[in-house]
């Protein structure tokens, strides 16, 4: 999984075509922007990713085109990063685009745009998340945020299936603590 850099159709399709299982795009904003996001990602019949087996993904034309299309619209998924207010509005319609595998939300983010930076137990941001999580789950998707062992078993009744509870970040940093603490 890649986080890509939110912006333009090399960000999101370099690390598929590296055979990443799939990309995670920051700060959703409309569903106008998720079309574009599947129009590149995805090829036909879902958008229009411009067909090259000739890379890792296509293991490097040793896959058959229509395996290759076949294949990368079914294995390979898009997650959108649902971490402001803005695109609430669309929620609905954002959840029902084809292409679109999961909704990740970002409680952190969504409470810096509520005007409210880092309050992720207000009620606000607490009835964004159990939304994000209904919507995806009636329109066959998965649901994404982050967590902790305190909270899993909520989210989880929220019907969220993938939770980030650790980060690469937190670990070294501990790692690193502890060596240098000695």
């Amino acid at each position: 999984l890649t986080r890509v850099s939110k912006g333009c159709y090399s960000d999101y399709v370099r690390p598929l075509e590296g055979d990443s299982t799939g990309i995670m795009v920051p700060h959703l904003m409309s569903l106008e922007e998720a079309k574009k996001i599947v129009y590149y990602t995805k090829f036909h019949p879902i958008g229009r990713r411009p067909l090259d087996g000739g890379n890792a993904d296509g293991k490097y034309c040793l896959v058959d085109g229509f395996d290759y299309i076949k294949q990368a619209n079914e294995e390979r998924f898009v997650i959108v990063q649902i971490e402001d207010p803005e695109p609430m509005a669309e929620l609905d319609e954002i959840c029902a685009l084809p292409g679109i595998d999961m909704l990740f939300f970002g409680p952190a983010d969504y409470s810096q745009g509520l005007g409210i930076p880092g309050d992720t137990s207000n009620e606000k941001v607490k009835e964004a998340r159990a939304l994000i999580a209904k919507k995806a789950r009636e329109h066959g998707k998965f649901a994404g945020t982050v967590g902790s062992p305190d909270n899993f078993d909520e989210l989880v009744a929220e019907g969220y299936t993938f939770i980030s509870v650790g980060a690469d970040v937190v670990a070294l940093w501990s790692y690193y603590k502890n060596i240098v603490s000695k």
